[in-house]
């Protein structure tokens, strides 16, 4: 849409507002642009002078409101803020019964005052006031409801019915509007982070450089499938998404984990009101990745002629070296194969140990 005009200058104690034809009222200042079809309103003691698109001055005084159309351009002459400021009231009401009753203003005024005395520079002369508009002191336009039209409604969370009406500035009570609306002004997320793994403990084959473990957990609250998760272990970060039961799973190198001891998990969600939430803990676990020594192996028994001939009678193994809580595995098979218990076998035997820590 084309500049109808321009804001000139504001002056007096007050506001100056524009207001389209949608009823959305913007505050104006020196330098706006005003669009054909825009009514201005100069509220309190607010004059403003506009600059038209032919370069000629309107100028509004205080509490009026004027529409921007070709009625105001056609105009020959524009008068200025105080030219167009009527200072009595009873002269005001005078002018407004007038032109309701469509009596000829001069039968009502002096002649200066109703525009017949134009031109004269002598004793009793005035320049001539061409009267642009007389608007009343209501808005008949629609305006936005904000914050300062609420008039002390707060809406409470949940299911609100509200009604409005306006009363003019002589008791006149308008027809009320309704509205029915949902307020969901808050929306919550949750997370939980399971362990590690089945210890909660990464040992030294879980820390191993192509070690991968899954990091799962839920969601709960507004959190929901899609939902991204993300994980930081030390200074480094893993993202995924919740999956349709709220859980997610998420690998992280065994590496990461075994040089941290801590994960950090968030998720980032939103309700269907547009609220945003997110909810975040941490979790422990414990790095265990020192690798327990060799256990000591020997017969306890050697029953052969030198004692140390691995030759007995016996067969019973006797193993030292070992940590408080290990568990010991034999094989048979050169380490293919590991069982909890050993049985030595007639004739030749090899066996070895290892033990694995708590």
């Amino acid at each position: 849409m084309a500049q109808f005009a321009t804001v000139a200058v504001i002056t007096g104690d007050g506001t100056v507002f524009a207001v389209n034809a949608q009823g959305d009222r913007r505050a104006l200042k020196a330098g706006d642009m005003l669009q054909k079809g825009e009514t201005v309103r100069t509220v309190g003691d607010a004059r403003v002078e506009l600059t038209m698109e032919d370069g000629g001055l309107l100028a509004i005084a205080p509490a009026q409101s004027v529409r921007l159309d070709d009625n105001v351009t056609e105009s020959d002459q524009r008068p200025t803020a105080q030219d167009s400021a009527i200072s009595s009231p009873a002269i005001a009401e005078t002018i407004i019964q007038a032109l309701e009753r469509g009596t000829d203003l001069s039968s009502q005024l002096e002649p200066t005052m109703a525009g017949l005395d134009g031109g004269s520079s002598g004793v009793g002369g005035a320049s001539f006031v061409q009267l642009l508009q007389i608007t009343e002191g209501v808005n008949p336009l629609p305006f936005n409801y904000d914050a300062a039209a609420a008039q002390g409604f707060t809406p409470a969370e949940g299911a609100n019915t509200v009604q409005v009406h306006q009363t003019d500035a002589v008791g006149n009570v308008s027809a009320p509007s309704t509205l029915s609306f949902t307020l969901d002004s808050t929306a919550s997320a949750a997370i939980t982070v399971n362990a590690i793994t089945a210890d909660n403990t990464i040992n030294a084959a879980e820390a191993g450089a192509s070690s991968t473990l899954a990091v799962t957990g839920t969601v709960s609250g507004d959190a929901k499938a899609g939902d991204t998760v993300t994980l930081t272990v030390g200074t480094t970060s893993y993202t995924g998404s919740v999956a349709t039961d709220h859980t997610y799973s998420i690998n992280v190198a065994g590496s990461v984990l075994a040089g941290s001891g801590t994960v950090a998990a968030s998720v980032a969600a939103s309700d269907t009101a547009g609220n945003l939430a997110s909810g975040t803990t941490s979790h422990s676990y414990a790095v265990a990745t020192s690798v327990p020594a060799a256990p000591t192996l020997a017969l306890l028994t050697d029953s052969g002629a030198s004692g140390t001939d691995n030759l007995s009678n016996v067969g019973t193994l006797s193993i030292t070296g070992t940590q408080a809580g290990a568990t010991l595995s034999y094989s048979t098979d050169g380490g293919r194969t590991w069982t909890g218990s050993f049985t030595p076998a007639e004739g030749a035997n090899t066996v070895q140990v290892h033990q694995t820590d708590a």
